[in-house]
């Protein structure tokens, strides 16, 4: 018990208010590894790297991102975590994660979690032969303290379902509480 309520202590402390604690967690989420144990199943090979801030998400108050790609049964796959000044930043800005001039709709929220968002919509890309090949695009968010944590698929319009979305979102929330105790 004892153990339970340190390590939710500490998890409060990283993504509640101080200043230095969500530097420390941007930190630990861009230095951390992901381990491929952590990642629901059929994923894997998790790639961690900082990628640069949006617009909207640099006004509400954001101070770092970081994406991690994996494999699996969907074309591009992964986990973004942007971290705010403050959770009112996250929780105003949950599109902070999403794609710069997506056109993706939200389609509901992610079960059991209060503060979140389900987008889904589909991109169209031209390839080698110039054909343009159309993907179903699944982006789960969910504020948690000063974090958004986001599970993302891009996978053939008839495979979209949001299903990995969610498993992978569900997925960051357990990495942000472990490197966050």
């Amino acid at each position: 018990m004892r153990q339970a309520i340190l390590g939710v202590a500490a998890f409060a402390a990283l993504t509640g208010s101080s200043a230095g604690a969500r530097q420390s967690v941007y930190q630990e989420l861009r230095t951390s590894g992901y381990p491929d144990t952590s990642l629901p199943a059929a994923f894997s090979s998790a790639k961690v790297k900082a990628v640069p801030l949006s617009a909207s998400a640099r006004s509400s108050g954001a101070v770092g991102a970081v994406e991690v790609d994996v494999d699996g049964p969907d074309a591009n796959a992964g986990v973004v975590f942007v971290v705010f000044k403050t959770p009112s930043g996250a929780a105003a800005d949950m599109g902070a994660v999403l794609p710069s001039g997506s056109a993706l709709k939200p389609s509901g929220k992610v079960s059991g979690q209060p503060q979140s968002a389900v987008f889904a919509g589909a991109s169209g890309q031209t390839d080698a032969l110039g054909q343009t090949v159309v993907q179903g695009v699944t982006y789960a968010v969910v504020a948690q303290g000063a974090v958004l944590v986001a599970g993302f698929t891009y996978a053939p319009t008839k495979l979209r379902d949001g299903g990995g979305a969610v498993a992978l979102a569900r997925s960051g929330l357990r990495h942000l509480q472990a490197v966050s105790g």
